[in-house]
């Protein structure tokens, strides 16, 4: 059994998910699967640039859980404008938990 902090944390997040189902809590499904999705971007995100051939850092590769909680976070202020307080509830919360359960990678 793999036993790297990558592997953990997928599978604890995995049987969060599966938790969250079962309540039927979509916030945290949602929140969820786009941190497993992020997990998968950064297990199979190729080692170079396809655009310019140079090297993708390992910084690069550990800024995408930051990157997608951020991009929760920005879309939040975006229903703000629009006045979608419900939507901004649930991608707020959303960018906490994906924060939280991809602290580790």
């Amino acid at each position: 059994m793999n036993s790297s902090p990558f592997h953990k944390t997928r599978l604890n997040i995995s049987t969060d998910l599966q938790q969250a189902i079962k309540a039927q809590d979509r916030v945290r499904v949602g929140a969820l699967r786009a941190a497993l999705n992020v997990l998968d971007n950064t297990k199979y995100r190729p080692r170079h640039n396809a655009f310019d051939g140079r090297a993708v850092s390992k910084a690069e590769i550990a800024s995408l859980p930051g990157t997608e909680a951020q991009e929760h976070a920005s879309a939040s202020i975006e229903y703000r404008r629009f006045k979608k307080p419900n939507m901004v509830d649930q991608l707020r919360s959303e960018a906490r938990i994906i924060r939280s359960c991809l602290k580790h990678v």
